[in-house]
């Protein structure tokens, strides 16, 4: 890292520094966007047409039981290269579910109340023997 010498002694970061951290920013957002417009698919496949009557309205709780669609695996060519391992192996399935919420209450006395979660789970099934 090239440090020079800025107004009154400070060390300043070398404009290389500042631009690589600029490239390595908007790489980072540019990642994220195109995970996000993938999952964003996947998400569309869960939504269900208007119901035609009344006894076919679905809850969030009726639509907590429903199966959800698997997305398709991101690593296909892992599978391909696994085809012809045992089936302990082969059949391994490996998910992250990461889930984030924010609370923000403002009281009639002008005092707000604020919160930000952040969680998940790792769940890993093995294939049979």
């Amino acid at each position: 890292m090239k440090l020079r010498e800025g107004m009154m002694g400070q060390p300043k970061i070398g404009h290389s520094v500042v631009v690589g951290s600029i490239f390595l920013l908007t790489l980072g957002v540019l990642i994220i966007t195109a995970i996000t417009e993938s999952l964003a698919d996947t998400e569309a496949t869960l939504e269900f047409p208007p119901p035609a009557t009344v006894e076919e309205t679905l809850s969030p709780m009726d639509m907590s039981f429903l199966e959800r669609k698997k997305p398709p695996p991101i690593t296909d060519w892992l599978k391909q290269k696994l085809k012809d391992t045992p089936p302990f192996i082969r059949d391994t399935d490996l998910n992250l579910q990461l889930r984030t919420f924010y609370f923000f209450q403002e009281d009639l006395d002008r005092s707000h109340k604020e919160a930000w979660a952040i969680g998940g789970w790792l769940e890993y099934t093995s294939g049979w023997l």
